[in-house]
């Protein structure tokens, strides 16, 4: 019997996280499921068990974890190592909108921590068992292409100019540049940036203090966004895709190629962003 697919989904508790789980569990995946919420982690479990039936007897994992920490991510990643030889596929879904300047305890901005840092950090720490399967997939939920480089290498936590907006926009952005680079440095991975369009989700309904230009996304996706299920459904397909077609792409809604802006696609960018991300994560974790 051939064995499943070992998927790690992050923010699998709620939205297109658990969606993408579920489908991913019905479609005959082990899955590995993060999110901070315990309560919702055993709901997600049931819902994962249910929809594998059909397939055979999986056991599926929930892993409680506050991303915004990168302590957790670690920990979780650390987690995952002693429970599993390989990870085929790592799917970035977690992520927050925070309107307030809020930094976490270990003085990292809260939208840059859970949006892009614990990601980065995650995927750095299953790097190992990533490179032991025969052809790992990272895919990041996010909006390639979409918003402008307001990134400060010497002020990441924005505590010298801080805003809503921008405190987003770095996040969606930091994506940009890592993915590129991400596939840049890992060729035989597959690596994809999708934007799901606008959702029906809860990070909406918990955000806290939307800047206007994002609470009006969010009133339109109410009326008129996919739901969580049809917006999974990219993700699910980049995860279970048999060849390598969706290696380096930014895609949206119906696998929609595209375009990184031109200081995304900027090398030297690319670099000196991974190398401030890398020396972050080093002083974090007290390595040399």
């Amino acid at each position: 019997m051939t064995e499943p697919q070992i998927c790690v989904v992050s923010g699998a508790t709620d939205g297109i996280g658990k969606a993408t789980a579920i489908k991913l569990a019905r479609s005959g995946a082990q899955v590995i499921a993060i999110g901070r919420s315990q309560k919702k982690g055993m709901e997600t479990l049931r819902s994962l068990q249910e929809a594998s039936k059909p397939v055979g007897s999986i056991e599926h994992i929930f892993m409680p974890a506050d991303l915004s920490l990168m302590r957790d991510a670690a920990r979780v990643a650390n987690e995952i190592s002693t429970l599993n030889d390989k990870v085929d596929t790592l799917i970035h879904s977690a992520g927050i909108i925070c309107g307030d300047p809020v930094w976490t305890d270990e003085g990292l901005e809260l939208n840059f921590a859970t949006n892009y840092l614990s990601r980065f950090v995650l995927t750095m720490e299953l790097q190992e068992l990533l490179n032991r399967s025969v052809a790992p997939k990272v895919i990041a939920v996010a909006s390639p292409g979409s918003h402008p480089d307001v990134i400060n290498l010497n002020d990441l936590q924005m505590k010298q100019k801080w805003s809503g907006i921008r405190a987003f926009k770095q996040g969606q952005f930091a994506n940009d540049l890592w993915m590129l680079a991400l596939q840049r440095n890992h060729p035989s991975w597959i690596v994809s940036e999708i934007f799901p369009g606008l959702v029906k989700s809860n990070i909406f309904r918990s955000a806290v203090k939307l800047p206007f230009p994002i609470n009006v996304a969010a009133f339109v996706a109410q009326l008129v966004g996919l739901t969580t299920e049809q917006a999974a459904e990219v993700p699910f397909l980049c995860a279970i895709a048999k060849d390598d077609s969706f290696r380096g792409k930014a895609l949206g809604p119906q696998l929609k190629v595209r375009r990184y802006s031109k200081n995304a696609l900027d090398i030297k960018r690319q670099d000196d962003f991974l190398n401030a991300s890398t020396d972050l994560m080093n002083s974090l974790f007290n390595r040399s």
